[in-house]
């Protein structure tokens, strides 16, 4: 059985215009396979705050290890104007029985 990554991030964004923007999802494994995924803002992404600062959230962002351990997940977030807002990377470590 395999769980959701659930990714969670503070953004702030000067114009306010998330809304049309992604979320660019960078993944590169220990093994050395990459992958990466757009998540447009608002269907995929749920924001909590004001336009211009807040939380995000992605709900489902599963990497699919195969025989890597670890995973480091790059994420960048770019407004409607297609502006980077935040980037932030993070290694996550693969969950006991996920596949």
């Amino acid at each position: 059985m395999a769980d959701a990554l659930v990714i969670t991030f503070d953004y702030k964004d000067a114009n306010g215009d998330l809304s049309g923007g992604f979320v660019e999802l960078d993944r590169l494994y220990n093994t050395g396979r990459s992958e990466f995924h757009d998540s447009p803002v608002p269907s995929a992404v749920m924001l909590t705050g004001t336009p211009t600062s807040g939380q995000l959230r992605i709900d489902n962002a599963c990497p699919l290890y195969d025989n890597a351990s670890s995973s480091t997940e790059t994420l960048t977030l770019y407004d409607a104007s297609g502006m980077k807002s935040n980037s932030l990377s993070v290694t996550v470590t693969r969950p006991p029985g996920d596949r």
